[in-house]
């Protein structure tokens, strides 16, 4: 047996049983996609009258490894009553829930992960609910925001284009999983060769970019660029073995952040070898070699496969992304590429390709992009410095009460500062002196050390610790502080804790993948705007400056993010600017 379909745990195709057979069963499997999979089934068939429209549960095995699992959507019956039925994947369950408003100033990646399916689970019925599996992606502090979007949506923006991985769906004793791994979790041996397994082929590259030779600048040391000629036999370019068969074409590519020659060859080398192909797309029909030797394992989605095939310029290993199947042939016709995340300008020239040739409720995408910029700018360094003067005067402000005076009197006299102006080196012998006015000095001179810490402060950082200092402060002088229910105690706190919050936001760079999911949430707006296309009356220009001001908003995000990478250290290994073509 090779291939297999159940519905609801019940064989509907098995080539051993002449009565379960299906009519061109064909699945469609995608990475980070819901997949699809249709047959047709004579009315002759057992179950012709079992397959029930959004709740069976349809499997497809390749042997006894499941393949894809999902629900029938649409069931069409044609003139000899034969029933042809379309199936989504499971991703496609979460289509079904929404995620209500909420908003997480810090909450890590995986957590906001189980919460998004938990709230998913929620909603819809058991046969439809996840169970998280295993979390491989990396995990770390973020800022999200749900807005009632689509639990599918929600997955889509907030999780892999943020964070990237993939999903990966299993069934295990009726239990549907949900996997996020940074790597799918099986490999193959077998590879997609020119005159092995390779039927047909067609690639998707533009070689007007494609170079045989690279000459890699790094950072200027010395003031001059460095080259690889100290580590390339005195030569600053780097040569590939395509240069025999397509000649020398030159390409010249910073990479920025280096400053060693080894490294910097290490980096144009790849460029050479791996990078410059990573925009490549491959869709190859290819025998599966698995039937006919058990030595090589099967395609599976996800797999990193080696295509080499010299008169098509591929030497690479890609990503299997796409994998059309038909189980009654197990012929496969897969797409290899490699996988990456969407950029914010790709997200822009996809909305401006949109947005292009319709005018009709442009206000509604106005005023998104207006949230948009409202949002852009962080707050900056001064506008809290400002916040902690105001709340330090806010404790000056007690100092000048009648009733705080009082208060402290009372407190004297009760012998309750005797602990708290020791620990202030007053001597125990003149503990009986200490008038309120005194106290009033002390805490004084408190506040004057955080304010000089105020004025030395440089960054959030710095910002955060004077902050957290008075808090600390208010809390261990409660005895003092709170005099009544009128002394403003609890109200002082919570402003301390939204400030300590608000800078902490401020100083979070993930701030940018909540912009980049409003952005890619306009999409959707935008797309929109493609029924109303009898009503269109805005002219090209307002069109074109609405776009502009899109591209506009983009381009600032992407700068910020920039600015936190940096300051991150996120550019090891360099970044690739091309310079110039030979």
């Amino acid at each position: 047996m090779i291939y297999r379909v159940l519905l609801d745990g019940q064989d509907i195709y098995n080539p051993q049983d002449r009565r379960y057979v299906l009519l061109t069963p064909q699945l469609s499997m995608e990475l980070n996609t819901a997949g699809s999979f249709q047959f047709t089934m004579h009315p002759s068939h057992p179950h012709y009258s079992d397959v029930k429209p959004l709740t069976s549960i349809i499997e497809v095995f390749e042997d006894e490894v499941l393949l894809w699992f999902g629900r029938p959507v649409e069931i069409k019956t044609d003139f000899y009553k034969q029933k042809i039925i379309y199936c989504e994947g499971a991703l496609a369950f979460t289509n079904d829930s929404v995620q209500r408003v909420h908003e997480y100033k810090t909450i890590s990646v995986h957590e906001f992960f189980r919460t998004v399916i938990a709230n998913h689970n929620e909603q819809v019925d058991s046969f439809k609910q996840f169970t998280v599996g295993r979390i491989t992606v990396e995990d770390k502090t973020v800022y999200r925001k749900l807005n009632y979007k689509s639990t599918f949506t929600t997955l889509k923006l907030q999780c892999l284009n943020a964070e990237g991985g993939y999903f990966f769906f299993r069934r295990e004793n009726g239990t549907n999983y949900i996997d996020w791994l940074s790597e799918m979790p099986y490999d193959t041996n077998q590879p997609v060769e020119f005159g092995l397994n390779m039927l047909d082929a067609s690639t998707d590259f533009d070689l007007s970019s494609f170079a045989t030779c690279v000459l890699p600048l790094g950072d200027e040391v010395d003031g001059e660029r460095l080259t690889v000629k100290s580590v390339n036999g005195g030569n600053d370019i780097i040569e590939s073995e395509a240069m025999s068969t397509y000649g020398r074409i030159v390409k010249c590519v910073e990479f920025n952040g280096v400053v060693k020659p080894a490294t910097l060859y290490e980096d144009g080398l790849e460029y050479l070898q791996d990078v410059q192909f990573d925009n490549m797309v491959i869709e190859c029909s290819a025998a599966e070699l698995h039937w006919q030797n058990d030595n090589y394992t099967t395609f599976r989605i996800g797999q990193k496969v080696h295509a080499h095939s010299v008169p098509h310029l591929i030497d690479k290993y890609f990503n299997l992304m796409k994998m059309e199947l038909s189980l009654d042939t197990a012929e496969k016709k897969i797409t290899l590429g490699t996988v990456r995340k969407p950029t914010l300008t790709e997200i822009t020239e996809e909305t401006s390709t949109s947005v292009s040739g319709y005018g009709d409720q442009l206000q509604e995408v106005t005023t998104g992009i207006e949230e948009i910029h409202e949002q852009i700018d962080p707050p900056g360094v001064d506008d809290f410095r400002q916040d902690i003067e105001d709340i330090i005067q806010g404790i000056d402000d007690y100092m000048d009460d009648d009733d705080f005076i009082d208060h402290v009197q009372d407190l004297l006299d009760d012998d309750e500062l005797y602990d708290w102006l020791i620990d202030h080196g007053v001597p125990e012998d003149e503990l009986d002196d200490i008038t309120p006015e005194d106290v009033v000095q002390l805490i004084e001179e408190d506040v004057e050390e955080i304010t000089q810490d105020l004025g030395d402060a440089e960054d959030y950082d710095d910002l955060q610790d004077i902050i957290d200092d008075l808090d600390d402060y208010w809390d261990d002088q409660e005895d003092i502080f709170d005099w009544g229910d009128d002394s403003g105690y609890g109200d002082m706190g919570d402003t301390m804790g939204g400030t300590s919050g608000d800078i902490g936001a401020a100083s979070d760079p993930s701030q940018i993948y909540e912009l980049q999911a409003q952005l890619a949430g306009l999409e959707s707006t935008i797309n929109g705007l493609s029924t109303t296309l009898e009503t269109v009356s805005a002219s090209e220009n307002e069109l074109q400056s609405k776009v502009a001001e899109l591209d506009e908003v983009v381009s600032a995000i992407a700068a910020w993010a920039w600015i936190f990478e940096v300051d991150g250290e996120r550019t090891e290994g360099g970044t690739v600017n091309f310079v110039t073509t030979v």
